[in-house]
């Protein structure tokens, strides 16, 4: 039988979860890492995909797998163990954030991380040239570090031992347009949109959020309702911080507070720009706008290019830009014939970034 080894000198935190993962796996008859793989890939509506190193790296690595992982993995072996899924699901979502708590306990005082939205690696706040590799390397104009990466030492460590963890599954909503701001959210894993209907009623996405950044911030400082919806593109975590703490951490960070005026700042240039640039007419030339925006704020350079970190559906895509959902295949199609991109299952690479730039521009591929 296949044998996957278990870390050796694993933490107390994590060793209750990487033994319900061995149990569980154990039970089901000990399927190999590419048959684990392969079913997940299979199963459309897990919130992950994962190749098969993934897999045994979340049974043999001495560290906290990603809760998309943990939720594909058990979605996958559990009924092959027997057991009922939901059930398994609710054990191992309080086993992943018993230890996610814990671990963050351990490194607030000193080393407090957050993931770089570029990456699928922890950051120390206190290690700058790490935190910034990414956001460096994207140099477009919307490339900037988060609030969280900005932030000195002493106040990211602080703010990270505010509120409580939450975990948002795709689709869910972290805070609703019209509701009063009862708390501000610090998004410390995976990506939101921010949305909000149209004059007909259609979903449009304004914006996307990315790890670092602060959400309900501006209604909670002024009292006023919320006026977009926030919702997770994919499985989020983020540290729900009472509107009395986030007050209270302010007044008593005065650094923090300039961030958030920065912050606010930005995207208020960002809103004025989308209002007053010059409409493009062409399909694929508003498409290649769109797609280089995102590169700016989440690409991660591959071999291939930049691919975006965000995984979109098409009709994600399309109330992004704005557009219909069958004008964006088509934009794209042309896109990828003139290999400027590559795009498979919410997954988009940007293969040739200057050539996206000049279509932008002019119009034509």
């Amino acid at each position: 039988m296949p044998t996957f080894y278990r870390p050796a000198g694993l933490p107390l935190h994590l060793r209750a979860l990487n033994d319900a993962l061995h149990a569980l796996r154990e039970r089901a008859g000990l399927p190999s890492a590419r048959d684990i793989s392969a079913a997940i890939l299979h199963d459309a509506s897990l919130p992950a995909t994962a190749s098969h190193e993934r897999v045994r790296s979340a049974f043999s690595k001495p560290s906290l797998p990603r809760w998309d992982l943990i939720h594909a993995l058990v979605s996958v072996i559990g009924p092959q163990a027997g057991r009922k899924t939901e059930e398994e699901l609710e054990r191992f979502r309080a086993l992943w954030l018993s230890a996610l708590s814990e671990s963050k306990g351990e490194s607030s005082l000193s080393t407090p991380t957050i993931l770089d939205p570029a990456s699928d690696q922890q950051l120390t706040t206190g290690d700058a040239r790490l935190a910034s590799k990414q956001a460096k390397e994207r140099t477009g104009p919307f490339s900037k570090l988060s609030v969280l990466q900005r932030l000195g030492e002493p106040a990211s460590a602080r703010l990270l031992q505010l509120g409580s963890p939450e975990i948002y599954e795709n689709g869910k909503a972290l805070m609703r347009a019209g509701n009063t701001s009862e708390f501000v959210a610090l998004l410390l894993r995976g990506y939101v949109k921010v949305a909000s209907p149209d004059r007909m009623g259609a979903t449009v996405i304004l914006d996307f959020g990315i790890p670092g950044n602060f959400f309900g911030e501006n209604a909670a400082i002024t009292g006023e309702i919320l006026r977009t919806d926030i919702v997770a593109v994919e499985e989020v975590y983020v540290r729900r911080i009472t509107t009395a703490e986030f007050s209270q951490f302010l007044g008593d960070h005065p650094s923090a507070m300039r961030e958030v005026l920065v912050s606010t700042n930005r995207q208020l240039a960002h809103s004025q720009l989308q209002r007053t640039q010059s409409w493009k007419p062409q399909a694929v030339a508003r498409v290649a706008t769109r797609l280089d925006y995102l590169v700016d704020i989440c690409g991660i350079r591959t071999p291939t290019g930049w691919r975006i970190g965000i995984p979109l559906s098409q009709d994600e895509l399309a109330q992004f830009i704005p557009m219909g959902r069958t004008m964006v295949l088509q934009a794209l199609d042309k896109l990828r014939k003139a290999r400027v991109v590559a795009n498979s299952r919410r997954m988009i690479t940007v293969i040739d970034r200057e050539a996206l730039r000049a279509i932008s521009e002019q119009g034509v591929t």
